[in-house]
């Protein structure tokens, strides 16, 4: 049976998305001795029972992760604990989509593609500069659909006008101005 869970986008400011517990594994029983977790953990949010976190090779009861998107996840042991089942705890703040994800074979490759081609067709635009009316070209070429936050943290939704200039282009305008991140899809 396959599991479907939410997926996150990476960002580099490393926002939680969801906090993750008893996420369950078994450290394989061949090299190597990696678990790959759902999704990728907040820098030093990892824990694991009765193991302690290292930052170089594990000895006996010991893992090391590797954090960030070059890491993707992993998460590795000692060859003295394979076969060992473990549950992981973690703040998510993105995931790694792999094509096992979605079953073997061409269909998981082409769900791979329908997921890369959904994320192309998002447009985030950062307002660095407080104003109450933001001009935005997207270069979707669709109405898309409209997400607006503030800089706060966390951040709070704003709701404002939406006004399509044309499937390029979106003004938005506000009662007060400030300034945040539009999401477009």
């Amino acid at each position: 049976m396959v599991e479907f869970y939410d997926k996150y986008d990476y960002t580099e400011e490393e926002i939680v998305k969801e906090v993750i517990t008893d996420e369950e594994h078994t450290i394989p029983s061949s090299s190597p001795y990696i678990i790959h977790l759902r999704h990728i953990p907040k820098k030093d949010s990892v824990s694991i029972n009765s193991y302690t976190e290292v930052f170089t090779s594990p000895s006996s009861e010991q893992y090391r992760v590797f954090y960030g998107a070059e890491g993707l996840g992993q998460v590795e042991f000692n060859p003295t604990q394979s076969g060992n089942n473990v549950e992981v705890n973690y703040q998510a703040v993105g995931s790694v989509v792999w094509a096992e994800t979605y079953g073997n074979a061409r269909e998981g490759v082409n769900k791979l593609q329908d997921e890369v081609k959904t994320a192309r067709s998002t447009y985030i635009h950062k307002q660095q500069v407080s104003s109450d009316e933001w001009l935005i070209k997207h270069d979707l070429e669709k109405y898309p659909s409209v997400s607006i936050v503030d800089t706060d943290e966390p951040p709070r939704k704003v709701i404002g006008d939406v006004i399509y200039v044309n499937k390029n282009e979106v003004k938005l305008k506000f009662d007060t101005s400030f300034s945040g991140k539009a999401y477009l899809n």
